[in-house]
């Protein structure tokens, strides 16, 4: 995950995607790399939203916040909620984004993470 991480660092996107697609494929074989796998599918999501590729960038993030959900990651879920609003946005669908980003907002509730309830704003 590392060397992806590197890659997208260095604007190296099909690298970085090739190097989080190899740690998808070690990490579904080891045991308890859940949270791993929606760590590395949130990073595809954001290679894919850098490259144009929204649909894909989607599906990423949508696995991801299953996996976020699913075991109660408030901030990382409303993150995500956060992301996909972005792409709705920036794809023109203004009520879609708006909706994501007030769901972000309601999932963290008054008191949690004030730095994604900034962002989320």
């Amino acid at each position: 995950m590392r060397a992806g991480d590197r890659a997208r660092a260095l604007h190296a996107s099909d690298d970085g995607r090739r190097h989080y697609e190899r740690a998808l494929t070690t990490l579904a074989r080891c045991e308890g790399g859940e949270a791993q796998r929606a760590a590395v599918r949130e990073r595809l999501g954001d290679l894919a939203a850098l490259q144009g590729q929204r649909a894909a960038a989607l599906a990423y993030y949508r696995e991801a916040a299953s996996w976020f959900e699913t075991h109660a990651d408030v901030p990382a879920r409303a993150r995500l909620y956060r992301k996909e609003g972005a792409l709705c946005w920036q794809a023109g669908d203004r009520a879609r984004a708006l909706a994501c980003y007030a769901a972000g907002l309601a999932r963290l509730g008054p008191e949690g993470a004030p730095v994604e309830q900034a962002r989320l704003c």
